[in-house]
């Protein structure tokens, strides 16, 4: 029994684009399609990141309002111990 080696091609609608580098070439369409979907993209990134932000900021104003209430008890605490500790 033998082995005949055989030579494999590849088909043409299997080349990849290193195989044609023609087709790296964007057309009008194809860029203005990227052009949308990049704007798109930065719009939703610009939402998603803008409530972020907003999420994070009353998170922030409810622990400012925490704190500064707890400052308050603090002083009230201080004040019945010792009117003189008064700020």
């Amino acid at each position: 029994m033998t082995i005949t080696p055989i030579k494999l091609t590849k088909p043409a609608s299997l080349q990849t684009a290193t195989d044609t580098p023609a087709l790296l070439v964007p057309t009008p369409q194809v860029s203005a399609n990227l052009q949308r979907s990049s704007s798109l993209t930065k719009s939703v990134y610009r939402a998603e990141q803008q409530a972020k932000f907003l999420n994070l900021q009353a998170e922030v104003d409810v622990l400012l309002e925490q704190l500064q209430t707890i400052d308050r008890q603090r002083q009230d605490r201080l004040a019945a111990i010792d009117p003189a500790c008064q700020e």
